[in-house]
């Protein structure tokens, strides 16, 4: 699967999200910043919303400017969980992680199958592996 000319599916102030395909989404956060993941869970509830019932969605996180405040991601997506108990069944999906080089990136990897209890599958690649990271989505939703 090739990547296309990326065009915007939604677009918020700190975080625009491009759909790869019917169930892969990538969420780029412009900035490490709180406000980037409180556009980053608006948006995703706006893609759940739009698929239809049972699909998962498949997501790229894509974080070039660093890792997004750990703690309060966490929280947010406790609470959107919380908030949207209809959608939890997303939880199940599959993320790659797009991050600068950086130790935490284990860390992070662990943090989400702990809170996921295991059902999402995680990878992790370079903020230059989109292409990678859409091969892997592609290759573990056939």
């Amino acid at each position: 699967m090739q990547t296309q000319t990326l065009t915007p599916f939604i677009e918020k102030t700190h975080c625009t999200v491009y759909q790869h395909s019917p169930t892969i989404y990538e969420y780029w956060l412009h900035q490490a910043t709180k406000a980037a993941v409180d556009d980053w869970m608006a948006a995703s509830l706006e893609v759940v919303q739009q698929m239809p019932p049972g699909k998962l969605p498949h997501t790229i996180v894509n974080t070039p400017t660093g890792i997004a405040p750990l703690n309060y991601t966490m929280m947010s997506l406790r609470n959107w969980m919380k908030d949207n108990p209809e959608y939890a069944y997303t939880m199940n999906g599959k993320l790659a992680l797009m991050l600068p080089n950086s130790f935490f990136s284990t860390t992070i990897t662990g943090m989400v199958k702990a809170f996921s209890r295991n059902k999402i599958q995680v990878n992790v690649f370079g903020i230059n592996e989109r292409q990678d990271a859409i091969d892997w989505l592609v290759k573990v939703t056939e």
